[in-house]
């Protein structure tokens, strides 16, 4: 995922920070903290939740029940990742 929100960085030199910062031990603590530098955490944070919405809505849609598509009518509505949480759990 960390990968992923590299590749739609369009500046190269920022781009190639956070590649450099994806090796080796302690790896996510270093993406953060680039992120967290250059200013661009929230963009992190929302790729991320994004990310996990479509997970969640692709599990949900594989392995649909009444429940389930009760949780995706709710989601697809509301636009939001905790409410899909929250009713999970």
């Amino acid at each position: 995922m960390m990968v992923d929100f590299t590749e739609t960085i369009e500046d190269i030199r920022l781009q190639n920070r956070l590649y450099i910062s994806l090796n080796g031990s302690g790896s996510f603590r270093r993406f953060k903290d680039s992120c967290i530098n250059f200013d661009i955490i929230n963009d992190w944070y929302k790729f991320r939740d994004e990310r996990y919405k479509q997970l969640a809505i692709d599990w949900c849609e594989k392995n649909k029940n009444n429940r389930v598509r009760y949780i995706l009518s709710s989601l697809r509505k509301e636009n939001k990742i905790q409410n899909l949480i929250s009713k999970i759990l």
